[in-house]
């Protein structure tokens, strides 16, 4: 059995540091800010220490590659020689995070006035909001350090909030219960830290040890008797799979639902804008296409739903395809004629709403597959703001890891 990450007391003491941090951000931030490095260094040579370990004495266990310990040493001892660079970084980093969150928003909010729909102005103010903020943090990032601390600091409370009544829920078993994973309080991890897990994990799989690796990941961890998914959320990986980002897609019973950019005729910006695309396919014959053909990794994660919470994806499946038209593959050889020929795939450009663009910061894959699973109570975010594939592996990890989940398997594909 795998040892389950997120227990009610793991989530009560997680809730309550980040609330101590968050007060102690909001209360003191210069004193704060003068702590953490050396906090923070102490931490890294823990880390660098533990890489070290397992690198010489426990290789056979676990593969540390030599470039992540000696990686881990140099931070370390960057940290602990230079707070200034540290303070200088972090805020250089968040300026530009937020100047994209910006464009973000810009490009979400003209996207949402040329499709008719609702949200451009409120868009357009939050867009500007993070434009002024991000360009203030880089044009004197020390001085706005303690504004940023402050940011934080509310960002620490309210997550730890969130952790705190989802420990709360968890003692009680309500998601179990209530046959729901929604995520009540939308705290979404910061992106910076989860955009490029669909990497890490491509790297872990690509082991040389793989079949242990795989043997690990691949787990069934329920409470529920009898239980058998019915929905699976698949992460695609692979190197050229969105630049290494990954790609979400979802299959209720034998059909898989999907949405990206396959129209290249359409694309801009290399892809990153394009015409919005939905289509559907045979689960099996889907999956062997991927792995096979395409040589990516899939990671399924496996969650079991009621007969009412099937029929809200199936309903808001047919909502989403009614505002479509059938679209046509025309480029012989290419991947989406090939899966059209070997999955039964079919192909549907989308006529209404936000999703007639496909946009890789915003509406991409994951909010059409959260959208969809969203239906049934699998719900993570709104379509707002940068979202990625490896904020929502995150999310769907996290419950998997929780002794009490509807998401009950984790699986491999390759």
């Amino acid at each position: 059995m795998l040892r389950k990450a997120y227990t009610p007391l793991s989530l009560f003491l997680w809730g309550v540091m980040q609330f101590v941090l968050g007060i102690l951000l909001l209360t003191r931030p210069e004193q704060t800010i003068a702590v953490l490095p050396n906090v923070l260094a102490w931490l890294l040579w823990i880390a660098a220490g533990d890489a070290w370990v397992k690198f010489f004495f426990r290789r056979k266990e676990t593969k540390v590659p030599l470039l992540q310990a000696v990686g881990l040493t140099l931070l370390a001892v960057n940290v602990s020689a230079v707070s200034f660079g540290l303070q200088l970084s972090i805020s250089v980093i968040f300026g530009i995070w937020i100047l994209l969150n910006a464009v973000g928003k810009f490009l979400y909010a003209f996207q949402l006035r040329r499709t008719g729909t609702r949200g451009f102005l409120t868009n357009l103010i939050q867009g500007i909001v993070y434009l002024l903020f991000g360009i203030s943090l880089l044009s004197r990032p020390i001085y706005r350090f303690t504004t940023l601390a402050v940011v934080l600091g509310v960002y620490c409370l309210v997550s730890s909030f969130s952790r705190l009544v989802d420990a709360v829920r968890e003692a009680l078993g309500t998601d179990i219960g209530g046959k729901r994973v929604r995520q009540r309080i939308r705290i979404k991890p910061p992106v910076l830290l989860t955009t490029l897990m669909p990497m890490r994990l491509l790297q872990t799989l690509d082991d040389p040890d793989e079949e242990a690796e795989i043997a690990q990941w691949t787990r069934r961890e329920t409470v529920l008797e009898n239980a058998e998914p019915d929905l699976e959320i698949f992460l695609h990986l692979g190197k050229n799979v969105a630049f290494g980002m990954g790609h979400m897609d979802i299959a209720l019973g034998d059909t898989v639902y999907a949405y990206g950019n396959y129209n290249a005729e359409a694309h801009k910006l290399f892809g990153a804008i394009s015409e919005g695309i939905l289509f559907t396919a045979e689960r099996e014959s889907y999956l062997r296409f991927s792995t096979e053909h395409e040589n990516k990794r899939l990671i399924g994660y496996g969650v079991v739903l009621t007969q009412e919470q099937k029929e809200a994806i199936q309903k808001s499946a047919k909502t989403l395809m009614e505002g479509c038209s059938r679209w046509y593959p025309q480029e012989e050889g290419s991947e989406t004629k090939e899966m059209e020929r070997l999955c039964d795939a079919k192909y549907y450009r989308i006529e209404q709403g936000p999703f007639q663009v496909y946009n890789v910061l915003t509406t991409n894959c994951v909010a059409v597959a959260n959208l969809l699973c969203g239906s049934a109570g699998v719900d993570l975010m709104s379509p707002q703001g940068i979202i990625t594939p490896g904020t929502y592996c995150e999310f769907l990890d996290r419950q998997f890891r929780r002794p009490k989940s509807i998401v009950i398997s984790r699986t491999v594909y390759r």
